[in-house]
């Protein structure tokens, strides 16, 4: 789920301004900042559509928090280090039948 911020947030160790559309959360985390008017539901326009994934090399060159997110969005629990990461999105890809 995507969430706007309309004030300031602090969500896993990330700071966020008023306007920056926060992803990756579950319904519960959504709807908390949305009761306390701290955000408001937002549909993310832009993005590549999921039959359209990243490479492994672009996957690779993200930061950490993003690898992490994209990951979760695959339903995936993200592992600690670039090297599992990398090695879940690839296994990912091979699953799907999406190697690009």
């Amino acid at each position: 789920m995507e969430i706007e911020a309309l004030s300031k947030i602090r969500h896993n160790g990330k700071d966020y301004a008023i306007g920056d559309v926060i992803s990756g959360l579950d319904e519960s985390e959504a709807n908390r900042l949305v009761s306390l008017k701290s955000g408001k539901f937002v549909e993310v326009v832009g993005e590549k559509p999921p039959d359209d994934p990243i490479t492994v090399e672009e996957f690779a060159k993200l930061k950490a928090d993003e690898q992490k997110e994209l990951l979760e969005s695959l339903e995936f629990e993200a592992a600690s280090n670039v090297e599992g990461r990398v090695e879940q999105y690839t296994a990912w890809l091979d699953e799907n039948n999406a190697l690009v």
